[in-house]
């Protein structure tokens, strides 16, 4: 995750510390009301490279099986699995949580 957000995004780290990043999915995973899933995590977790935070398109050297969240899925190792999003399709950087995030 250190990797997409400083240099495929482009962010500077001391621009983004402190602040929470929302993971937000796709339509496989909306609420009743047709809200997708959003969650988030302190940016700071995921930075660290220690946390090893990754965006997972593969499992087991192949493609990730959509029930696990094909194409890819966030990971985010140490945080209950509500954490780590299914059919990921957006990071937001924010100064807020996300509206789903208890």
């Amino acid at each position: 995750m250190r990797h997409v957000l400083l240099n495929v995004m482009g962010l500077k780290e001391e621009d983004i510390k402190g602040k929470d990043l929302q993971l937000i999915g796709i339509a496989y995973d909306a609420d009743f009301q047709g809200k997708n899933y959003e969650v988030s995590i302190p940016i700071d977790i995921a930075l660290d490279p220690a946390n090893e935070v990754m965006i997972a398109y593969e499992m087991n050297g192949e493609p990730i099986p959509a029930v696990h969240g094909y194409p890819v899925r966030m990971v985010s190792p140490g945080y209950i699995g509500v954490r780590s999003p299914k059919w990921l399709h957006k990071l937001v950087i924010s100064t807020d949580m996300a509206d789903s995030t208890p």
